[in-house]
């Protein structure tokens, strides 16, 4: 007889005829079957084998089948239980499938529903094993992968910190990368507005009889002013490498105007370039008569004209036309350069407004067009190329009569009156430079004030002790005692003396909230009369104000 493989059964029962009339039926149709005849017996079997199923009469000597029940699911939890009964009542059939009976059977049990309940039994068993089996193997798995996971995060940070070191150095060799390409892109705009400043004036001596031509001299300190100012815009645009996303400064610009300051300014340059290489160029304009005015940034769209002229100049390589068109627009203006020169492959066109991409080798930074597309941009507008090679290109830039919402713009308001005259003050010019002394003491006097100046901090805290001054206008950075330190001195020896710090730092000093104690006004080297006097009556208004603060109180506590 072959011996039984399938699922293992416990039959408890105290009728011996019961015991063997079911382990008859049930072996006969595989099952493994033992047998017991009290819960004590039941329990000895249960703790030597794992049953599938356990068949139990409720009423068993000394401890009935419910508090059997109870007990399997504390040794065996996972086996399933059918109970039989011959006095069937509903608080034992409740108790049963309470405590976690499969089935409920009263006897006499026929031989059909107990195989029909044992199979069901044995075949939840089955499922239930293999839901654990396969949770269990899930486990395995998950924890695996969890370990995996936190091994392949630790190599992932190590890896990320290796990187991340890595990347600073890259950035750091980037950051002095873009640091030398962006001094390099603002020397040579520098050099470009320098040539008028030192050319007009040699012009002017080496010809002296053109002295007298009082129109043409004004003209020449016109344009000489224009390109300082300019000159002090391109210092003033490294504020964009320490505070970037400044405001945009906007005004009412006559573009007609625009361009004609442009040739003014380029002139020297081109000038010496075409002769130098001795090659024929015009300059041609096409102005309409009429005024078109937009809102825009002089400085910054003079210097994308000043780019595109000068590269207009370096692609002609003999003889050719550079072309300034104006026109006005339905919604703004439009600029056109054009130039009869080599033109552009398609592939430099394309590429020819991103940073640092240049055909002119080590002679280029590959800025100057990046720049001019972004000064564009900050406008509201756009920048357009068409070129051809051999026939020339054309840049054409369109602006709108107001920048867009997008442009993040602040109007320039007109320099306001002070509140207050000032009157006549006594003022102490403090700097180590003689020319700024100079400068400082000739606009001070002219505006009708008494003015003495010391060389540093301090033989200006000597000039204090020996006379009365309404105001001390002082450089920061001297030799011996600096501005922060003389003017804490000023304020501590005399309060009511107003102190101005007029510094090449002034700007940045501004932009980083960085105000030294004692210090009334900043102001930014180089300065004209007129922000030199606005700064003047700030400052001494404060002092009113001061003032009558002060006789207030003493007034209210008399």
């Amino acid at each position: 007889m072959t011996e039984n493989t399938g699922p293992r059964v416990l039959v408890v029962d105290d009728e011996k005829s019961i015991r063997f009339s079911l382990r008859e039926f049930l072996a006969a149709e595989g099952y493994r079957v033992e047998v017991a005849a009290d819960a004590a017996q039941a329990l000895d079997a249960i703790g030597r084998h794992d049953f599938d199923v356990v068949v139990s009469d409720i009423v068993l000597p000394r401890t009935n089948g419910i508090d059997l029940l109870k007990s399997i699911r504390l040794a065996a939890p996972n086996a399933q239980v059918i109970m039989v009964t011959g006095d069937p009542t509903v608080n034992t059939a409740t108790e049963a499938l309470r405590h976690g009976a499969l089935d409920y059977l009263t006897k006499p049990v026929n031989k059909s529903a107990i195989l029909r309940s044992v199979g069901n039994a044995a075949r939840l068993k089955k499922v239930d094993d293999e839901r654990r089996r396969l949770e269990e193997e899930n486990q395995r798995h998950r924890e695996r992968l969890e370990q995996l996971v936190r091994e392949r995060t630790r190599e992932l940070e190590e890896a990320l910190a290796t990187v991340r070191r890595t990347q600073q150095e890259v950035i750091k060799q980037e950051r002095l990368n873009a640091l030398g390409q962006m001094v390099s892109g603002i020397a040579h705009d520098f050099n470009n507005v320098l040539m008028p400043i030192m050319g007009l004036p040699e012009f002017l001596l080496s010809n002296p009889e053109r002295l007298d031509d009082r129109e043409a001299v004004v003209g020449a300190l016109r344009t000489m002013h224009t390109a300082a100012r300019d000159a002090r815009e391109i210092v003033r645009r490294l504020r964009e490498f320490y505070r970037p996303g400044d405001a945009l400064e906007v005004q009412p610009v006559r573009v007609q105007d625009l361009v004609t300051q442009v040739i003014e300014l380029t002139q020297p340059a081109w000038r010496a370039q075409t002769q130098a290489g001795g090659k024929t160029v015009r300059i041609v304009t096409d102005l309409p008569a009429g005024p078109i005015t937009v809102t825009a940034n002089e400085f910054g769209m003079r210097e994308v004209l000043t780019n595109l002229v000068l590269n207009a100049m370096d692609a002609i390589a003999s003889e050719g036309r550079v072309t300034l068109a104006v026109a006005e627009t339905e919604d703004g203006a439009a600029i056109r350069v054009s130039d009869t020169g080599c033109g552009m492959l398609e592939e430099v066109r394309r590429h020819c407004f991103e940073p640092f991409y240049s055909t002119k080798g080590e002679h280029g930074t590959g800025l100057g067009l990046s720049i001019c597309h972004g000064i564009v941009q900050r406008h509201g507008g756009r920048i357009e190329v068409e070129s051809e090679v051999g026939k020339g290109t054309t840049f054409s830039i369109f602006l709108p009569r107001e920048p867009t919402d997008g442009a993040r713009v602040v109007k320039r308001a007109k320099p306001a009156e002070p509140e207050r005259s000032t009157g006549k003050l006594s003022i102490l010019v403090v700097d180590d430079e003689a020319i700024s002394r100079s400068l400082l003491r000739a606009f001070l006097q002219r505006a009708g004030h008494r003015v003495e100046t010391a060389e540093e901090g301090r033989e200006a805290l000597k000039a204090l002790a020996a006379a009365d001054f309404d105001l001390v206008v002082t450089d920061r950075a001297m030799p011996g005692m600096g501005g922060d330190e003389l003017a804490r001195s000023i304020k501590q020896a005399r309060p009511a003396t107003r102190v101005i710090m007029l510094t090449g730092f002034g700007d940045l000093m501004k932009y980083q909230a960085e105000w030294p104690e004692g210090v009334d006004e900043i102001l930014g080297k180089p300065v004209t009369p007129e922000e030199l006097n606005r700064a003047i009556g700030a400052a001494m208004g404060r002092r009113h104000d001061s003032e009558s603060q002060t006789k207030e109180g003493t007034e209210r506590d008399a």
